[in-house]
Parts: C-alpha cells; structure tokens; sequence
C-alpha cells in the first residue's frame, strides 16, 4: 500500500517518518556513498524536508515503510534550480513555480528489492504513480527532479514521459541529470499501461480511518489488495486474482453525526437546526415517483458533460447548470417548502434582504477515483465581511450518499467560527444519507465533496439560494430561455430574479422585472419609487416633518 503523507495527517504517521528518515541515510549515506549529507539522530534531513514536503510512502506488514519519496511544491525553492543550476540549459524553461513540483530521494529497501526479484511487488514504479497522482489531483502537469545519469535510460523505456533539463553534471557521486516529467493524465495513463498497472496506486489515510480500523497496522492488513478499478477498498481481493483478502470490515459511523430530521419537520424546527449547526439532513424528502421522474431528465446531459479541468471543481467531476431549462422536475426542488422557507427566513432575518434569490441550480456527478475536494466555504463567492448568512445550499442525493461514494462533508458549526480558524484533521463529517434526501448548510459553513472510492458515479443535485442584492454565481434569467420562465411559478420567477429588490435595485424602466417578462412593460415606463414600506414611511417624515426640512430646502 502506497500512503500519501502530507501535514495535514502527518500526526498519523510519525514513527513511519522516523523510520524513513533513518532508511534514507541507510540507502544514501551507508549504500551508495553520498557524502556531505546531514544525519540528525540516525535519520538523514535536508531544506527540503519542512511543512510544505509531501512524502510518499511504502508501507508493508506491520506499516513498516519499505520505501518512499518527497514532492514538494517549488514556488519558494527548489533543489533543480537552487542547489543544481548547471544542470540547467540556456534555452530551458523555468523549473520551478507555480503548478511546478518537484521530486526526490526516492529509495526502497533491501526487503523491497527481493521482492522486486521475485516478481512480488515493483515498490519503486508504486511509488512513482501514487505521486504523480496526487499531483496531478492537484493540478500540478510538471514535475522535476534530479537523478542519476544510468537511470535516465531505463526511466524512459518504462513510459516515464521525462526529458532532460541540460547537460549531465558530473559529480563525486556519479553524474547526475536535471529531468522534467510530464504529469497529465494521459503520461499517467500510458505510464500505467506500459508498466501493467490499472487504477490508483496511492491512498490518503485520514483519521476517519484510523477511528474505523483503529492503526496503521490494521489499516495496512485492511487494505492489503488494490482493486483493478484503482480504489483501496477494505476486505477485497482484486478482480481477476486469486489473492483473498482480509474479512470484509464495515466502517463504524463517524464519533459526531450531522442533525437529521425527517419529512414531517415543521420549518422552525429545519431553521432551528440550521441556526445552530449550521446544516441539517432531511432523510427521504424527494417521494422515490419524482426521483425517479428527475433522474430521467438529468441522464442524458449527465452522459454529456464533461470533467472540471482544475483541482478545486475536480477533474474527474462532470457539472452543468441551467436546470431549470434541462430538467423541469428541479422546479419543484427550488421550491419545496421544507427548504425554501427556512431558508428565507434565515436570510432575510434582521432585514438582512428584501428578497432573496436562486443563486444557482448544479447537477454534480463524483465519478469513481475522484479525491475529496478541499474544504471552503461559499460565502467568500463575494469578497466583504457581513455579520449575517448571505446565502445557503440545499444538496439533494440522487443516489444514497455513503462514506465510499463521496457524500458531501461538512463542519458543523463552522459557520460560528472566527474566519482565521482552520479545520483541524477529521472535523468533517459525511453527510451520508439515502437518496431522495435533502442536506441543507448555510453558506459559512466549511464543506466540500467526498473522495469516491467506490466503484459507481455518485450523482447530486443543488439549488443554491442568496441574498437579493448579492450577484448571483449563475446567470440564472440568461440560462433560462424566457418562454420558460413565463411557464414558471410566480414565486420560482421572482427567484430567477424576476423581481425588486427595494428600493429601486434591479428594476426594468423603473417597473418590477415580473411585469417585464408578462409583457406589461415596453420600451418605456412611467418610474415607481418602490420603496420598502419602512423607506416610505421615512420618506414621507421627510417631506412633511418640520424637523428635517434641511432636506428639503
């Protein structure tokens, strides 16, 4: 099993990265002779071993580490450029940078090598994957690094895409050469191909992990077979082999669920649990009839879209918008009374808005290898500070959402926090739920979709709703063709933003927009104060009350 080590569950892994230490100045130092390398307590350490260093690690029986490697992001350093800068031509492209990272200290063990002889296991060749993997996850299409020059060779008939940076530089060690690899996803994929590999070679242990399985041991044993579809599942064998694994193991349920209530909950009791935690999960609140009759409008464009092209709204994540006009049966959800009303009621608290609106409608199919998205939270969609929530999601699961398919996490609470805290490892919880359901969250509350380590696309659906005066994050009146918007619900066209937000804020010739798209207003209209009732009342003190006849005069 390859573990990805990175600081945010490096906690998990602190005698493994002893023990690495300590292995990379056996391989290095005692091996092969390096010199002028600095060992500190047994184990050997250079700059490049600090809080941005990602270390790939190759754990065995016991979570003994049978070998690793370092990446690191070089927009701040690097050892190519800084300490090797002969080995790079006149005509080169930067090395590092932004989207650049780079590799090193890549060794295995003795114990790793005969299983290598024997035709076990390729430690090294793992290793490489899982971290252009996960690299490439975040978006990162180069790599760098320095090798020995006798490995450049073997390293390109192997389908590493690599080239080199300049000239070979010979040092008291041996040559060495500057390389770039190329990390898409097709160098992976043809990587893969010409070694024999099918699916992801690395997995990120989280402390939901450790919770379930209880050690590194135990996760080790658990996820002793790598399926042929990538992921790393407990308990079982790859197909098409032989080898048995461990006894299926279920996941225990995290230590804190989100609140849940069913479809019989009053709206106080939903804006109740909203106001508290932040989110609520409303178990079975789409009838299976309209489930069903959604997901027939939705699969067609689902085989359509395609994958996000950067980390954040992922690239094994297919998403499309314009709902409204794709699938009539999403009106329905914009406007179920179980979400919408504490929703409104929420935002508009404290006269917070006049009105609110859609902020966008979004199908999300997580397809199967997918790694979880970083936790954020929505309200930075505008850049200012407010004491109140501006907005709130509602995520409705086409399919049951579980732990191994992706199901949205959250923090609860988080939308109580002071913004400078960050989330600490293992805060998030799945919202796991049966589809039809419904999880609701406000807009401060930090979450993000799950990892898909399951063998099956995990579809759901948002309908994202804001404050009136806000800018919305989809052109929602631009998406939905007029003459289906006329065919619309009063209320679901006011959402559309078919509407004032008063005073005065999106108006069409000075008019409400509705009477626009009912025709009632042409080219030119007489203008109308609409002032709230409260700004009438102020306005008429205005005119009238000696007291403020500075203003008049």
């Amino acid at each position: 099993m390859i573990h990805i080590v990175t600081a945010s569950n490096r906690h998990l892994y602190r005698a493994q990265l002893a023990e690495m230490h300590r292995l990379r100045r056996v391989h290095f130092v005692e091996e092969r002779g390096w010199r002028e390398l600095t060992v500190i307590d047994g184990g050997e350490y250079d700059q490049f071993d600090d809080e941005r260093t990602v270390y790939i690690l190759a754990l065995g029986p016991e979570a003994g580490v049978l070998g690793g490697m370092r990446a690191r992001p070089t927009d701040d350093k690097c050892m190519l450029a800084d300490v090797f800068p002969d080995l790079i031509g006149p005509d080169q492209p930067p090395v590092c940078g932004p989207g650049v990272w780079e590799i090193s200290r890549i060794f295995t063990t003795r114990a790793a090598r005969s299983m290598k002889k024997s035709g076990a296991a390729n430690i090294t060749l793992e290793i490489l994957l899982a971290a252009m993997e996960w690299t490439q996850d975040g978006g990162v299409d180069r790599l760098v690094g320095v090798i020995d020059l006798p490995m450049y060779a073997p390293s390109r008939e192997r389908g590493w895409n690599i080239h080199m940076t300049g000239l070979p530089l010979d040092l008291p060690d041996g040559p060495v050469i500057g390389i770039e690899i190329a990390n898409t996803v097709a160098d992976i994929e043809a990587f893969r191909r010409m070694n024999g590999r099918r699916g992801r070679s690395g997995y990120m242990v989280t402390d939901a992990d450790i919770a379930a399985f209880g050690d590194l041991a135990k996760i080790e044993a658990e996820f002793a077979v790598v399926r042929a579809d990538g992921r790393l599942m407990p308990g079982e064998a790859a197909r098409g082999s032989e080898t048995v694994a461990a006894p299926a193991v279920v996941r225990s349920p995290p230590a804190e669920d989100l609140p849940r209530l069913s479809p019989a909950a009053t709206p106080e009791e939903v804006a109740a649990q909203l106001s508290a935690h932040g989110v609520v999960v409303i178990e079975g609140l789409l009838d299976p009839a309209r489930l069903k009759q959604l997901k027939g409008q939705l699969a067609p464009w689902f085989a359509a879209a395609e994958v996000g092209e950067g980390p954040f709204f992922g690239r094994r994540t297919r998403r499309f918008g314009s709902l409204l006009a794709k699938a009539p049966a999403s009106a329905e959800l914009a406007l179920e009374p179980l979400a919408l009303g504490p929703i409104e009621a929420l935002l508009k608290a404290d006269g917070a808005c006049d009105e609110i609106e859609l902020n966008l409608t979004q199908a999300i199919a997580i397809d199967p290898g997918e790694a979880a998205q970083v936790l954020h939270r929505d309200e930075t969609l505008w850049p200012v500070r407010l004491a109140f929530e501006r907005m709130a999601n509602v995520m409705w699961a086409l399919d049951d959402f579980t732990l191994e398919n992706g199901a949205t996490r959250l923090i609860p609470g988080s939308h109580l926090w002071d913004r400078t805290r960050a989330p600490a490892p293992g805060e998030a919880v799945a919202a796991t739920a049966p589809a039809g359901s419904a999880v609701i969250w406000l807009g401060g509350v930090l979450h993000g979709g799950g990892a898909n380590r399951s063998d099956a696309v995990r579809h759901g659906l948002v309908v994202s709703y804001r404050l009136g005066w806000l800018a919305p994050a989809e052109r929602l009146q631009l998406v939905t063709p007029r003459a289906t918007a006329a065919a619309l619900p009063e209320r679901l066209q006011r959402l559309l933003g078919y509407q004032l937000h008063r005073p005065n804020l999106g108006w069409i010739e000075g008019q409400d927009p509705i009477r626009w798209l009912r025709g009632e207003v042409a080219d030119l209209a007489p203008t109308a104060d609409n002032f709230p009732p409260e700004m009438a009342g102020m306005f008429e003190a205005l005119l009238h009350d000696p007291a403020f006849a500075g203003y008049r005069d």
